[in-house]
């Protein structure tokens, strides 16, 4: 992930006007997908995923369901046993606050459209059931608790104040395409919704990984548009005019969240994983040496992801 010197002040600036401790969270839900594949000499794979729900000691992750063709693809894995492999080598990293690395096993992976073809709706939902990387999630919550990650009808709230929500297609279409808000048109500055893309993927041209961000007023995305359907057959996916220097969609940043916030208060909604650069609704573009030219992400929306096995 690079960005313009532009852009990064943008994101820096509007990132310090919201609250500290909750774009902190969102950061801490944002995970680094990390592993050492098998029958590749060692090769390793980066991805990104988000934190979405929180059940006794099992931890439901969301990524990008292209992430499993991505492992697979080097070591010429059938379609049938990408899960499978997925599972073997991957392996999901959270960074507490204070402390090491809490690294987590997936013990199931589960695909919202029951598609394992990389098409369809790209999202994948990663199990993780292990009682100390259960505990690092749950010791983010302040006196009065985390009761839920968000479902179809629950919410993840801290304190009494739900901080994490998904919507429904057509409300995010909405917000997405025309700028229109979530929530209240009372709420202070729910007018100005901020996108904030997070990602561990390529942070330079050299190929080194690191964690990094990006920031848009969704009101001055150039070109907003919903494909129900793109030319490749990836499903829900919300695309923006972009370029390279500009574009967050660098290799390992697949499956980060996209995050809309109400930039004075403390509530977010997740509304996409980033799928990458360079989808179109009437074409396909194949060329690894096309320049960027927009941002795509799939929408994740309550229509879609209703369960967690």
């Amino acid at each position: 992930m690079w960005s313009s010197a532009v852009i990064q002040g943008a994101t820096d600036q509007w990132v310090g006007d919201m609250d500290p401790s909750h774009v902190a969270l969102l950061r801490l839900l944002t995970v680094e997908l990390n592993g050492v594949l098998e029958q590749t000499r060692g090769e390793t794979f980066i991805g990104t995923g988000v934190i979405v729900r929180l059940d006794g000691d099992r931890i439901y992750v969301l990524t990008a369901k292209h992430n499993l063709h991505v492992a697979g693809s080097t070591a010429r894995i059938a379609e049938a046993r990408l899960a499978d492999y997925f599972r073997t080598c991957v392996r999901v990293r959270f960074t507490p606050p204070e402390g090491a690395v809490v690294s987590g096993t997936i013990d199931l992976i589960d695909l919202p459209d029951g598609v394992t073809a990389d098409r369809g709706y790209d999202v994948a939902v990663l199990r993780v059931t292990d009682r100390a990387f259960a505990g690092a999630v749950r010791a983010l919550a302040p006196p009065g608790g985390v009761t839920a990650m968000f479902s179809a009808s629950t919410d993840w709230t801290q304190a009494g104040q739900t901080i994490l929500e998904v919507r429904s297609r057509d409300d995010a279409r909405r917000v997405l395409t025309n700028g229109r808000p979530f929530g209240r048109l009372e709420d202070p500055g729910a007018e100005n919704h901020v996108l904030l893309q997070f990602g561990h993927g390529h942070v330079s041209r050299s190929g080194a990984y690191g964690f990094a961000r990006r920031a848009l007023r969704i009101n001055q995305l150039a070109n907003p548009t919903f494909l129900d359907t793109t030319h490749e057959g990836y499903q829900d996916v919300f695309v923006f005019d972009t370029t390279e220097a500009s574009s967050t969609t660098a290799k390992g940043d697949s499956g980060g969240p996209v995050f809309a916030l109400v930039p004075t208060g403390v509530r977010s909604f997740l509304v996409g994983l980033t799928l990458g650069a360079n989808f179109y609704g009437n074409r396909t573009d194949n060329n690894p040496n096309s320049p960027v030219d927009n941002n795509a992400f799939t929408v994740v929306s309550s229509d879609r992801v209703r369960r967690f096995p």
